[in-house]
């Protein structure tokens, strides 16, 4: 997982939450996508360090785009291993 300060995740948190708490994307919790790491798991770890890059480099991108965009970029409700 990746690790953000408490004042990060915070802000993490709200821009994320309409997204995560979602039903339809709880139910990336029972698809696994690399490893032993479910499509959530990825995805929350992708938009952490998305939102933690663009924060340190100074990217000035929208963070709720960003972390919408990162979000979302694997949302598939299916197993694509078989």
């Amino acid at each position: 997982m990746i690790k953000l300060s408490s004042s990060e995740e915070s802000r993490f948190r709200e821009l994320a939450e309409s997204i995560i708490f979602h039903p339809e994307f709880q139910k990336m919790k029972k698809l696994k996508a690399h490893g032993k790491k479910t499509v959530f798991e990825h995805s929350m770890d992708v938009a952490r360090l998305s939102f933690k890059w663009n924060r340190q480099l100074k990217l000035n991108i929208d963070e709720k785009e960003l972390v919408t965009g990162a979000l979302l970029h694997d949302f598939y409700l299916y197993d694509w291993h078989q």
